[in-house]
């Protein structure tokens, strides 16, 4: 059980609390992925906030995992979030960085090779997208998966974000849910989730059997 500090209703920032993209993704990880999916993996989150869905890949066995935001302040309720959920002698293996999107944040990251790359609720901004999918492209190796879920907020959000994915060289599927499965009571707000990875011809055979498929219910 994890326990998360937030300020929900404060001033800090909208990444200063857990939405709901995270509790979608953090379901996935736990229920969806193979038991041993994460263990000693490396994992980086963009766009964290606080950093529950990293916390989650932390607590199911990844060792390599850093927490990224742009905002410095919801990076310090992250690092007490490590400090509350994360044993002493384990929290090197769970770290906070400032990475703003787009810009030379990237370059500390780029050659480490991330088997996941975690990104939740991320999308709601329109301008956001290029610099998102271009930073998501640049820090993707052959075999990195991206977990990318969200409440769209935005008619066409869905759309443009996928469109602006495919010109940064990045495939899609999309993972189904167990929310509303027919979407006849679905409306804009319901969680979508979305496998993000390079060239599939590179993709090792792993990630093309157990990830890549899509999940019946």
């Amino acid at each position: 059980m994890l326990t998360i500090k937030q300020d929900w209703g404060g001033s800090v920032s909208t990444g200063a609390s857990v939405w709901n993209g995270a509790n979608i993704l953090s379901w996935f990880m736990e229920n969806k992925l193979d038991h041993n999916a994460m263990r000693d993996k490396s994992v980086l989150e963009l766009g964290a906030g606080v950093g529950f869905s990293s916390l989650v890949a932390n607590a199911l066995g990844a060792t390599n995992v850093v927490i990224t935001d742009g905002n410095t302040d919801v990076l310090q309720i992250a690092d007490k979030n490590i400090e509350i959920n994360v044993d002493r002698n384990q929290r090197n293996n769970i770290r906070t960085a400032q990475l703003q999107w787009g810009t030379d944040d990237l370059k500390p990251f780029i050659d480490t090779n991330w088997d996941y790359i975690l990104a939740a609720d991320v999308t709601y901004k329109k301008t956001a997208w290029a610099p998102l999918m271009g930073s998501i492209a640049k820090l993707s190796g052959p075999n990195t998966v991206t977990l990318l879920s969200m409440e769209p907020r935005n008619i066409g959000e869905i759309e443009g974000i996928l469109a602006e994915a495919e010109l940064q060289g990045l495939q899609w599927t999309e993972q189904q849910l167990p929310i509303d499965k027919d979407k006849i009571q679905c409306n804009l707000l319901c969680g979508r989730l979305f496998l993000l990875t390079k060239n599939p011809h590179t993709v090792s055979p792993y990630i093309v059997s157990t990830l890549l498929p899509m999940m019946e219910y």
